[in-house]
């Protein structure tokens, strides 16, 4: 390694000998490498940055005269990180990159080497570059190391964490913070300490780790003293971890004293976020009163600010209230609020994204250290490279020729041995032969026999099936308009209309029974054509799910929808994944006990595959019972907890619709705890020509 760096070393220092006899060249006509970045100065409105610019122009006009490459750097460095500021950043972009093609070859100014590349970090995060904020933060952190430049390792640690952060790699962002608490510790900069405990609390809320994030919470607000602004967001992030930590009171206790300092301070997002965590920790506790009444605030703190993401966090928490307080009506109202205001968001946020398309080129400084790197090695180590290649090349060889007289001393022992061996196998193994063709053909004949027979049984039991399910079709039909008739002829007693129910629900069931047989026949027994289409999956299961509101409200269970984080669009037979989750979801309301709650949830698994949760909370299903789940009328020992119809079918219809989706079911069950299903699906699972049409729109589902 250490030679490495030497030859490194010797090839930096010729290339700066280089780069500074041109950078002194007179020669008429042509331009020096600092006349090639004079630049205008950009439109900015602030009076005192332009002067400050204008001073450091000067500074830099002075230094060009004199040659002195680390005030140039320095003033580039200055420039970068004012234009940055000012989010000029073509112009900060433009100093930088100059910065580095002076500092690169020189070892005296590898401080604002590095300086630089921070800087370059800076801009690639404020312009969404988060690779490239990396790669640039990760070179000058190397410096820093090497060099012992505590300082500067601090800010690469802080900004790596900031970058991974952004890039949702949290346990990356953790790593890096916890790298910079050690040194604020030992300079006693509490303010400082304090945010970098705030960061660390906020990846840990991102990892779902809540008991951390109030820890480091905790932390960053005892380093804080008032009147601090800090001091309302950590207790904002206190509320929240206590809240989804289920400590109700607590959070609202934290949550109270935020939100007095929000209103005083007239911050009103930090209101708002106070406002709507003591509604979900009220909501918590069952005060529903109270819970409305902070919703209520919330959502008109939200239309104060004029803020879509606020309205949409706001609404869709106000539909769960309504849910809680069974006005299915309201929630309905709600929600569609919710994913109106969320899907404006979304809009404004993809708008407010740099686009990559920008003329700002931001990677040109890699082709400025790659370029010397290379060259470097490719020169100095040519000769160690050719001998390696021969030491290859004559080791080959004598493995080869070793390999080569052992493989025929190894054969001369043995070939004799195994000769004499191999006769008499062959001899006994001819007549073995003979006996076994004679057999096996005796019983491959009769197995065809067999086959052929069973394929004609099973082909003809489902023609039977076909054609009861159709026969009984007719009779159920009649009974059902004869007993619709009887009510014609004047009002019924109770006793009755109570036969007459009985009546129509047998029918029901009956017709329910055919209508799973005929089906089950079709897609086990014809090529089925899919109906291919585009949707995305969050808003088709949210429309879903609503169907199923009233059905689970008669056994007061409620229905838990976690979406994908971001729009998932999948393609897909929309009838075919609806019967699947008709089918999955109806299961789960009729086997769940009274007064609980039903998960579902969807989620990206993978650039190819996205999967489809239903957990329940009711009777669960015996380890024996789940190997014959999904075949046709299953005997199983689970039944329905209010004592609802099953046919015994939809099970097998689901699995079935699944493999033709080209997916995958599991389930998993614990008895009296509750029974978890998830569906495995490809997300493109079909050509381009398959797809018949976009499926995004809610009409459209």
């Amino acid at each position: 390694m250490q030679i490495l760096r030497n030859i490194i070393f010797i090839v930096l220092s010729t290339t700066q000998l280089v780069f500074a006899n041109g950078f002194n060249s007179k020669k008429s006509g042509d331009e020096t490498s600092y006349e090639k970045y004079s630049t205008e100065n950009p439109p900015l409105e602030n009076s005192h940055t332009v002067n400050e610019i204008t001073q450091i122009r000067k500074k830099l006009e002075n230094a060009k005269s004199l040659n002195n490459k680390a005030i140039i750097c320095e003033s580039l460095n200055r420039l970068g990180k004012i234009y940055l500021e000012n989010k000029q950043y073509k112009e900060a972009h433009h100093n930088l990159k100059r910065s580095l093609s002076i500092s690169i070859n020189d070892d005296r100014l590898k401080f604002l080497h590095a300086e630089s590349l921070l800087t370059l970090g800076s801009l690639g995060l404020a312009t969404n570059r988060k690779e490239l904020t990396i790669s640039c933060t990760k070179r000058a952190l190397q410096i820093a190391k090497d060099n012992f430049y505590s300082n500067l390792k601090l800010e690469a640690y802080k900004q790596l964490g900031s970058a991974y952060h952004c890039l949702g790699k949290y346990q990356e962002s953790i790593s890096n913070y916890e790298k910079c608490l050690p040194f604020l510790k030992s300079n006693s900069d509490l303010t400082e300490l304090a945010s970098i405990y705030h960061k660390l609390a906020i990846a840990h809320f991102d990892l779902q780790e809540y008991d951390k994030a109030l820890s480091n919470f905790t932390n960053a607000l005892s380093q804080l003293k008032p009147p601090h602004d800090m001091i309302i967001e950590n207790r904002i992030g206190i509320g929240k971890s206590l809240y989804y930590l289920e400590e109700y009171e607590k959070s609202i206790q934290q949550l109270t004293l935020a939100f007095d300092t929000g209103v005083a301070d007239i911050n009103t997002d930090q209101e708002f976020k106070a406002l709507l965590y003591l509604s979900k920790s009220h909501l918590g506790l069952n005060h529903i009163f109270k819970a409305v009444k902070f919703s209520d605030f919330s959502i008109e703190i939200a239309k104060q600010n004029k803020n879509k993401g606020q309205l949409a966090k706001a609404f869709e928490h106000a539909s769960k209230i309504s849910e809680k307080r069974r006005r299915y009506h309201q929630a309905y109202q709600q929600l569609n609020r919710h994913i109106l205001f969320n899907n404006e968001q979304l809009a404004i946020s993809k708008a407010e994204i740099i686009s990559p398309s920008d003329s700002l080129d931001i990677t040109d400084y890699k082709s400025i250290i790659q370029n010397v790197e290379i060259d470097t090695l490719q020169k100095n180590l040519s000769n160690q490279h050719t001998k390696v290649v021969f030491l290859k090349k004559l080791l080959a060889y004598l493995i080869i020729f070793f390999s080569i007289i052992t493989a025929i001393i190894i054969y001369l022992i043995f070939s004799k041995r195994k000769s004499k061996h191999i006769t008499k196998k062959q001899n006994f193994k001819l007549k073995d032969a003979d006996s076994l063709n004679k057999k096996l053909s005796t019983e491959t004949s009769a197995l065809r026999k067999e086959v052929k027979n069973l394929e004609n049984k099973v082909a003809e039991k489902d023609r039977l099936i076909s054609i009861v399910a159709h026969d009984l079709r007719s009779p159920l039909n009649k009974v059902k308009n004869l007993s619709q008739l009887i009510n014609l002829y004047g009002e019924l007693n109770k006793e009755q209309q109570g036969y007459i129910d009985i009546i129509e629900e047998v029918i029901s069931n009956g017709d329910m029974l055919i209508r799973d047989l005929l089906f089950s026949d079709y897609i086990e027994n014809h090529e089925t054509n899919l109906n291919v289409k585009k949707i995305e999956i969050n808003l088709f299961l949210n429309n879903n799910i609503r169907t199923f509101i009233s059905l689970a409200a008669k056994k007061n269970i409620e229905i838990i929808f976690t979406p994908e984080n971001q729009p998932l669009e999948v393609f897909t037979d929309p009838m075919f994944l609806n019967r699947i989750l008709d089918n999955l979801i109806s299961n789960a309301i009729k086997f769940s006990f009274p007064d609980k709650k039903i998960h579902i949830s969807a989620q990206r698994t993978s650039d190819e595959f996205y999967t489809l949760i239903i957990k329940d909370q009711g009777i669960g299903i015996l380890e024996e019972d789940q190997k014959q789940l999904f075949k046709k009328f299953p005997k199983i020992n689970s039944k329905p907890t209010a004592g609802e119809n099953s046919t015994g079918l939809g099970l097998s219809i689901t699995y079935a619709l699944i493999k033709k989706l080209k997916g995958d079911i599991t389930v998993s069950s614990t008895p009296n705890i509750g029974t978890t299903f998830i569906i495995t699906l490809p997300i493109h699972p079909f050509r381009q020509s398959d797809v018949t049409e976009a499926y995004t729109s809610e009409a459209a589902i």
